[in-house]
């Protein structure tokens, strides 16, 4: 298929177009979804400097996600809108899965076959393309390919790294993240943000190592983090706020003074006396 969604005998493509009234409804709904399923979304300490400072450049950002949840892509849109609202988007998917949320096609989604050796020519003229009429564009990819534990070795697929050697222009940042339940009845969304150097030899292979390896030590870091479950290592960028156990019997403790949440800060007092 071709770059304008035409029949022809080349890989499958489905093109993407970014429409900000379109993006506007789709990170309001991201949103309170995530308000809703999470107790919070939170950004280990740093990373939001690193996100205020990739906002500022002027030529493209490649992000390069861990894939470990369907709401992976909610959190991207999150910290597009919040971040990035004078940039467009420009990310690959899954063409089968596209076809099925075709919605995504208007906020610059584009649709490939991962399976298919084509699909990355295919895929590295169309975001040339892209780059080349709109340099403020936001590449938010998932390099795994496939949904990942964050326990296993990551191992990007080489599609990211021969587009980041490319496109010299292109800045890379690894985004990781993970989800976990701490004391509240509703999960943590975890971010972290790490910048990926230029490799001395910019590429495709050095690119690969360089994006390999900021990637598994950015989701070794957030997980040490997550272990720790002290909120003080992040900043909450959505909720924080707990959930209570019951609007009654939550009332009932507030009328006597008493915390809704559970509060384990005794515990790591006690912890870092020992």
């Amino acid at each position: 298929m071709s770059l304008d969604g035409k029949e022809t005998d080349s890989a499958k493509f489905i093109p993407g177009r970014f429409k900000p009234g379109m993006f506007s409804m789709m990170s309001i709904i991201a949103r309170r979804k995530l308000k809703k399923q999470f107790n919070s979304v939170r950004l280990v300490r740093g990373s939001n400097q690193a996100l205020q400072q990739l906002a500022g450049v002027r030529g493209p950002i490649i992000f390069a996600m861990n894939h470990s949840s369907w709401w992976d892509p909610l959190v991207g849109i999150e910290l597009h809108r919040r971040y990035f609202r004078d940039r467009e988007i420009c990310s690959p998917m899954d063409a089968a899965q596209l076809e099925q949320f075709g919605i995504f096609k208007s906020i610059g989604v584009f649709g490939v076959d991962p399976e298919d050796p084509r699909s990355l020519n295919v895929m590295e003229e169309w975001v040339t393309r892209r780059f080349t009429q709109t340099p403020k564009t936001n590449m938010w990819i998932t390099p795994q390919g496939r949904f990942s534990d964050v326990r296993e070795p990551v191992r990007p697929r080489p599609g990211i790294a021969r587009i980041a050697a490319g496109h010299p222009e292109a800045t890379v940042a690894s985004l990781s993240m993970e989800y976990v339940f701490w004391s509240d009845a509703r999960p943590e969304c975890l971010l972290q943000v790490e910048h990926v150097p230029v490799p001395e030899r910019p590429s495709t292979a050095g690119w690969l190592r360089a994006i390999t390896d900021v990637m598994q030590r950015n989701t070794d870091e957030l997980s040490r983090h997550a272990m720790t479950r002290n909120a003080d290592s992040f900043r909450t960028i959505l909720g924080g706020e707990s959930t209570g156990t019951h609007p009654i019997y939550d009332l009932w403790l507030r009328m006597r003074g008493r915390k809704t949440a559970i509060d384990l800060s005794h515990r790591a007092e006690k912890d870092s006396a020992t």
